[in-house]
């Protein structure tokens, strides 16, 4: 497709993203994110509004004795069936991709509007139940308050944010080749991850304070988003778009942002931290931290998470209570709790096991130093017959 296309389609979002990034109601903002995220859904195959094959139709115009007529279809005729995305054929998932990274600043931006109104303390205060907030005899206090509400809107951003950087297609550098006509075209989640570390860090990131920020200046979202982990422990809607959001990162490898969030932010410290006491976002914290467990297993030993974690104190001395609380969370529960059904069981949580299956490690092995010699062997005996054969016929000709 021509770049004026891309154009013309960069243009049909921008009255979507000047609401969302504007003074407007939230409830226009949350029509606009919806909006978004419904095309972009529907482009990529995962919206629960495409119909499937395999769905019953029903007729209410043919009718007998007012009763409605079923066209009855079996459920299981079409179940291994893949559904044809037409919109994904034609190409255009790629293009409707492509033109949301341009607008992914604004974006961002409407993403992190208000968060300087934010306390120091974080957006949820905890009190001491049973007492008063203010100091004044009266009304208990629940023991939490949250000050500054998350938003739905804000929600749907950072959900549209995460379908960015996870989507990826097995035909998208063909597609990409058609568009920038780049033969190497980088893969959709990659080019989402290196348009996000583009943009300028916080003051109080920087080390020589080079990129002066200002109100208009989009600023890197990864250490509002560690933070909005902390700062919001009861919003379970919100963990789990950073889980898809962390561990797009950690699949990819993606060595900025990696850097980013382990170093600068000290992500594993503070949920190390949070792990050890009785938090309501230790769920969340636990997922990430065996996404890198594993992550980690499946890379070279030079690789930079690898190093990061070989040389991370707390990391080290977190790894028994890691894995005696994810075991903890993966035993299936008794009628009647007793010692041999709690220590009886042997589960897996290693790579290849059900557990990593669920966190995105489907075909995943251990990394073993063998098996890149193992896969060189076979080409040095093929460089060494063709030599031989080479030297036979050098001597027949003689």
């Amino acid at each position: 497709m021509c770049a004026g296309g891309l154009d013309g389609m960069k243009r049909h979002w921008d009255p979507l993203v000047s609401m969302l990034d504007g003074d407007t109601s939230d409830a226009a903002k949350v029509a606009a994110t919806r909006i978004m995220m419904g095309i972009f859904t529907l482009a990529t195959g995962r919206s629960s509004r495409v119909r499937k094959p395999n769905c019953v139709m029903t007729d209410a115009t043919e009718s007998n004795m007012g009763e409605t007529k079923v066209n009855e279809i079996d459920p299981d005729a079409n179940k291994d069936l893949p559904h044809e995305n037409k919109l994904l054929n034609w190409g255009l998932t790629s293009r409707i991709h492509h033109s949301l990274l341009k607008h992914l600043p604004q974006l961002i931006h409407a993403l992190l509007r208000g968060n300087d109104n934010r306390i120091e303390s974080g957006a949820t205060q905890y009190f001491k139940r049973g007492g008063s907030s203010n100091g004044i005899s009266g009304v208990v206090h629940p023991g939490r308050c949250c000050i500054v509400p998350f938003t739905s809107w804000r929600l749907h951003v950072c959900i549209l944010l995460a379908e960015l950087l996870t989507h990826n297609e097995p035909e998208e550098k063909s597609e990409l080749q058609n568009l920038n006509g780049n033969e190497e075209a980088e893969a959709f989640s990659l080019m989402a991850m290196n348009a996000v570390m583009e943009l300028t860090l916080p003051p109080a990131l920087q080390t020589n304070n080079d990129d002066q920020v200002s109100e208009s200046t989009v600023l890197n979202p990864w250490p509002f988003l560690c933070d909005w982990v902390f700062d919001y422990p009861e919003n379970t809607l919100y963990h789990f778009q950073f889980i898809r959001l962390f561990k797009a990162i950690c699949m990819e490898h993606h060595e900025a942002s990696l850097r980013l969030v382990l170093q600068k932010l000290k992500f594993v410290s503070r949920a190390v931290k949070t792990c050890s006491g009785a938090y309501a976002n230790r769920g969340v914290l636990l997922v990430c931290l065996n996404v890198l467990r594993l992550r980690s297993h499946s890379l070279a030993p030079s690789a930079f998470l690898c190093q990061f974690l070989k040389s991370h104190d707390a990391w080290k001395g977190f790894q028994d209570e890691l894995l005696r609380m994810t075991l903890e969370q993966e035993r299936h529960s008794h009628p009647v709790p007793s010692k041999e059904s709690y220590f009886g069981e042997s589960i897996n949580i290693d790579l290849g096991s059900s557990y990593a299956v669920q966190l995105g490690f489907d075909g995943i092995e251990t990394y073993r130093a063998d098996s890149a010699t193992v896969q060189q062997q076979p080409l040095i005996a093929e460089a060494a017959d063709s030599k031989k054969k080479k030297k036979k016929k050098r001597k027949k000709k003689k």
